[in-house]
């Protein structure tokens, strides 16, 4: 286990701990984001960047009062605050009356799944990340672009959950993304 996963699954145990003192159904997700950024402009790469995320994600409900919040100050203090401010919403909430039980756990996903969502050959990128930039500019510009400009986003996430209903995992994403404007 990473120690971004490890600070995870902590922040998931206080958080945790502090919900059950006020929500009847809660559902916690933990995002730890790895992110890539190629910007380029002028036909050129001019920034690549790399960061590394957590952000929790939180569904609560109070008997069918429920709130959505995202948290990214993961200080305790920070995620206290916030949760004490759930508390307060989720008692002047108007009564959900869509609101349906969360699925209660545990179940298994087909593994297959997981094998069309993550390709490794995203996580292993690095280099190669540069080229794909640099041969969709040279195309534009083949094609008649006179200059191209764009961003190039790829990383992997991990998807941590965990409800109060007994339904606990996590799985691996891959995400792509080639935003590109010729002139």
């Amino acid at each position: 286990m990473n120690e971004m996963e490890e600070k995870s699954y902590q922040l998931i145990d206080i958080i945790e701990e502090r919900l059950e003192q006020f929500c009847t159904d809660w559902a916690i997700k933990a995002l730890l984001n790895n992110e890539n950024q190629i910007r380029f402009s002028e036909s050129q790469i001019d920034i690549y960047k790399s960061w590394n995320e957590i952000k929790i994600i939180l569904f609560l409900s109070q008997r069918r009062r429920t709130l959505d919040i995202s948290i990214n100050d993961l200080s305790i203090i920070a995620i206290d605050k916030a949760l004490q401010n759930c508390e307060k919403l989720l008692e002047v909430a108007k009564l959900n009356l869509n609101y349906k039980k969360m699925p209660a756990g545990p179940f298994e996903y087909n593994p297959s799944i997981q094998q069309k969502i993550f390709d490794q050959k995203v996580v292993n990128l690095d280099e190669t990340a540069v080229d794909i930039v640099n041969d969709a500019t040279e195309t534009a510009l083949n094609e008649g672009a006179n200059r191209v400009a764009g961003s190039f986003f790829y990383g992997d996430t991990q998807v941590i959950q965990k409800n109060s209903l007994g339904l606990e995992g996590s799985f691996n994403k891959t995400q792509l993304m080639l935003d590109e404007k010729q002139e």
